[in-house]
């Protein structure tokens, strides 16, 4: 099921790759917005796809083994799970941690970028998952998101 929601998720960025899109994050809060971005290349041969944000020219590598870890994380999930967008190391249980513990030990790096909000909107935005308020573990309230059944 899990390789199917991939390939939804997949078809989904090659069927609006150049398109700007809005991050659905903006919901959480009005002062601080993400940036609008768009898809500029799906790669199957290099098992990636670049999206590039509008506003700054910034342009951000997601790996494929990225969205199918996400979608595995959080098939494992029944409520919300923390999205981890600050800069700085997230929480254990956040969608951030999963993907950079998974990440520098496949790099053997000691940092990696911050990618779990941009494959949480690739997510939303293809229909697969929604967004959410959750709790930290200090029970403060955080961005969350949650696979659709």
């Amino acid at each position: 099921m899990q390789d199917n929601k991939f390939e939804l998720v997949l078809d989904w960025c090659k069927s609006n790759r150049g398109r700007a899109l809005t991050s659905p994050r903006r919901k959480f809060s009005p002062t601080r917005t993400p940036q609008d971005f768009s898809i500029l290349d799906v790669d199957d041969s290099k098992s990636q796809l670049r999206i590039q944000f509008l506003e700054s020219g910034t342009i951000l590598p997601l790996e494929y083994w990225r969205l199918e870890s996400s979608i595995e994380f959080l098939a494992g999930k029944p409520d919300y799970v923390w999205i981890g967008a600050r800069i700085g190391e997230p929480e254990y249980n956040s969608l951030e941690n999963h993907l950079k513990t998974i990440s520098k030990k496949r790099y053997r790096r000691k940092a990696d970028t911050k990618t779990a909000p941009h494959i949480g909107d690739l997510l939303v935005l293809a229909g697969l998952a929604d967004y959410g308020w959750t709790k930290s573990r200090e029970g403060r309230r955080v961005q969350g998101i949650k696979l659709k059944i």
